[in-house]
């Protein structure tokens, strides 16, 4: 019996050994599953920081249409400058056609005054 009880002893010290390397495979399991969590962890940080990435290419590419969009206004802006200029020009152009008008009819009040005077002295010498 003796021999028995210390056999059941060393069967009662292996189960105890085998829970303690039980209790230290269930220890390891829980370390590799917070070992498993921080990967997730550190995934989803990678996620989050890829998104931000995302985000700054996004608010980069807004701000490049912002500049865009600003280039574009310039340009009409600037095409109504030329337009205001080619307004401008032609306005000049009727100034300029009006004063040769104005000079036409100069010239035919001169030409109009010099055949009067001309009559003048025909309606004079007629007289005479």
């Amino acid at each position: 019996m003796a021999i028995g009880l210390i056999q059941w002893g060393l069967v009662q010290e292996a189960m105890n050994i085998g829970l303690i390397q039980w209790g230290l495979v269930q220890e390891a399991m829980t370390i590799g599953l917070i070992q498993w969590g921080l990967v997730q962890e550190a995934m989803t940080i990678g996620l989050i920081q890829w998104g931000l990435v995302q985000e700054a290419m996004t608010i980069r590419l807004i701000q490049w249409g912002l500049v865009q969009e600003t280039m574009t206004i310039g340009l009409i802006q600037w095409g109504l400058v030329q337009e205001d200029m080619n307004i401008g020009l032609i306005q000049w152009g009727l100034v300029q056609e009006t004063m040769t008008i104005g000079l036409i009819q100069w010239g035919l009040v001169q030409e109009a005054r010099y055949l009067g005077l001309s009559t003048m002295t025909l309606v004079q010498e007629d007289m005479a």
